[in-house]
């Protein structure tokens, strides 16, 4: 299975604990049902006011313990509905 924008995706942002308990949820089923994932990260979820939270810089370190795979989302998954071609393409 595929996970994009984790740590969470969309205003989940905004909540470390939401993350965090998001995250052991996903990680717990997965592992439990021996099913084989990985994770595409946006490096900006994070971030919590603009600076690295160790909690959720630690729910993703969840998914490597439990041998889950990261993969590289880009830092902030711009939509192409709102950015120039250009743009998109130097993220």
């Amino acid at each position: 299975m595929t996970f994009d924008d984790l740590p969470a995706a969309g205003t989940d942002r905004s909540s470390t604990t939401r993350i965090v308990a998001i995250n052991k949820a996903i990680v717990r089923t997965l592992t439990k049902r021996h099913i084989p994932a990985v994770g595409f990260v946006n490096e900006i979820g994070l971030e919590d006011g603009g600076a690295i939270e160790p909690e959720r810089t630690a729910a993703l370190t969840l998914w490597l313990t439990h041998g889950l795979e990261p993969g590289n989302h880009t830092y902030s998954h711009p939509s192409l509905h709102k950015v120039t071609r250009e743009a998109y393409l130097e993220t």
